[in-house]
């Protein structure tokens, strides 16, 4: 989130607007310090059971608020908003408006029948407290809709929170780049990498992939995951009951993703279920064809054919897509390709001029 919130604070703070930023740990962040005028330490915890986000937090909210005079609060992440509508909820009689950046609804398709029956009670409640509600994928969006979560005319679409499109063009992977890697890797030119990029949590389903990799008919390709989480050693050791550690790559958090992206057949995502995920737009921009599980925001991304979609927890359909890539690699390589202007809409700037259109009409500057 802070990649897509800093580029808003530097556009209306060049208007001379007062933007502040609220939240765990932000204090800490010196890029925050850098693009905001001030920050607010708040106790968030993105755990919906933490009790201190109910008996606390509201009232530190609320102080913040009514100190610093706020026309606008924009609200992002399911927990922390609603906490923070539910901390406000009778601020908005003064004249301020509340707006929630939904990033993926705690309810959907995928999930199961109590969970999504609480959180989308949840939600309803939160529309109460809410001015405008922007979505960042279309299932989102339906369901916004057929909730009635807000009127029709305070529901808005906008497609994410912002890439760096102009950054990533830029970006110079050479020959000897690659070569660096798979040197580091252990392979060759002639083994099929496949890579990973994501946090080991549950809703990422990293051993779907180690599933996949143990039902490929082409037993000689390599998956690379990076990121950390609180799952690693958990798939650390699936991987080991499959018998696959010579073929597995944990990288841990890596600064070079665009140099993995472009190493690799293909970028892989198969979450339980998702917002809009970055790494996604970030491997499409640069043209390398992308796997992902057929869930909302990803689906988004990879429809009109310029991706690979499968089922989710469908670790044969996975593993049958990867031995296709591997089998006709010009192919896959047209589509990556195919997928670069489909991501323009997804650009920064675009998704700043959204920002400014709707504050400009919710303030009415």
């Amino acid at each position: 989130v802070r990649g897509g919130l800093l580029p808003l604070a530097r556009h209306f703070r060049s208007l001379g607007w007062k933007v502040d930023a609220m939240a765990q740990g932000v204090s800490q962040c010196a890029q925050c310090l850098e693009n905001f005028d001030q920050v607010h330490e708040i106790d968030f915890s993105r755990n919906p059971l933490a009790i201190r986000n109910m008996l606390t937090v509201p009232s530190a909210i609320k102080k913040v608020v009514e100190e610093n005079n706020y026309d606008l609060v924009h609200v992002h992440t399911p927990v922390a908003a609603f906490v923070l509508r539910y901390a406000l909820r009778n601020w908005r009689r003064s004249g301020g408006k509340i707006l929630y950046t939904a990033h993926g609804f705690h309810f959907h398709p995928h999930g199961s029948w109590l969970r999504n029956c609480i959180f989308s009670i949840l939600e309803k409640i939160a529309g109460n407290w809410t001015d405008h509600l922007i979505v960042i994928n279309k299932t989102d969006q339906e369901a916004a809709r057929k909730l009635g979560l807000v009127p029709e005319n305070r529901l808005h679409y906008i497609p994410g929170i912002g890439v760096d499109l102009q950054k990533i063009s830029g970006i110079s992977i050479t020959d000897t780049d690659i070569h660096s890697l798979q040197h580091e890797l252990g392979i060759d030119d002639q083994t099929p990498l496949f890579v990973m990029a994501a946090e080991f949590r549950r809703i990422k389903h990293q051993q779907q992939v180690i599933d996949a990799l143990a039902e490929m008919k082409n037993k000689n390709a390599h998956v690379a995951f990076a990121g950390n989480g609180a799952l690693l050693q958990k798939i650390k050791n699936h991987a080991m009951k499959k018998n696959l550690t010579d073929r597995v790559h944990f990288l841990g958090f890596r600064s070079d993703i665009p140099r993995l992206f472009h190493a690799s057949r293909a970028v892989i995502l198969c979450s339980q279920f998702e917002g809009l995920p970055l790494s996604v737009i970030e491997a499409l921009a640069m043209g390398v064809p992308v796997v992902g599980t057929s869930v909302r925001g990803t689906r988004d991304l990879l429809q009109d054919d310029v991706g690979f979609l499968v089922p989710p927890a469908d670790s044969a359909a996975l593993a049958n897509t990867l031995d296709w890539i591997i089998d006709h690699p010009e192919q896959a390589f047209e589509k990556g390709k195919r997928a670069i202007p489909t991501v323009s809409q997804y650009d920064v700037k675009n998704i700043v001029e959204h920002h400014d259109r709707l504050y400009r009409e919710v303030t009415a500057v």
